[in-house]
């Protein structure tokens, strides 16, 4: 009996793990499909994982995430407005307003996932993609598909791993 149950266990951490490797390798090649980095949809993967794994924490790491990468975009024009007239010190007056919305936002419900926040933002300034709604729309919805991706990983992991 020790026997079997040691062998559901390892059988089961592999197909766990099977199943982790397939849907990331499957989200990686559409988003480069697609035409962007793989990279970019693990921010949302990355972002989903900050939670445990529920359907509404998935949407709040969406979302945050999302709002993350908008936010960005809004210290990006703050930094270009305010560098010519300080110079440096603009990043810090930007990164003082953001991170001053952001951790206020900490007891709001849906959007206090400040780890998938700063991900977002991280995501922008990584990315440099083009400021204009298409590139932004792009750039959502590959992170929402790596947020959707990890939520189906613990999905089909909680469906193949169930005892028989």
């Amino acid at each position: 009996m020790l026997i079997q149950m040691r062998a559901w266990r390892e059988c089961t951490f592999h197909r766990a793990t099977l199943v982790a490797a397939c849907v990331a390798s499957l989200s990686a090649l559409l988003t480069a499909l697609i035409g962007l980095a793989p990279w970019v949809m693990f921010v949302g993967w990355v972002a989903f994982f900050t939670r445990p794994p529920t359907w509404q924490n998935a949407l709040s790491a969406g979302l945050c995430s999302g709002l993350g990468f908008v936010l960005a975009i809004g210290a990006a024009h703050l930094i270009g407005g305010l560098m010519p007239v300080i110079g440096v010190l603009s990043f810090a007056c930007a990164v003082f307003v953001c991170a001053f919305a952001v951790v206020s936002l900490r007891v709001i419900p849906w959007v206090n996932n400040l780890a998938a926040w700063f991900i977002g933002m991280i995501a922008f300034f990584a990315a440099h993609p083009p400021l204009h709604a298409d590139s932004l729309a792009v750039y959502l919805a590959i992170i929402w598909l790596g947020v959707f991706s990890g939520w189906l990983t613990v999905f089909i992991q909680q469906w193949f791993t169930r005892p028989a």
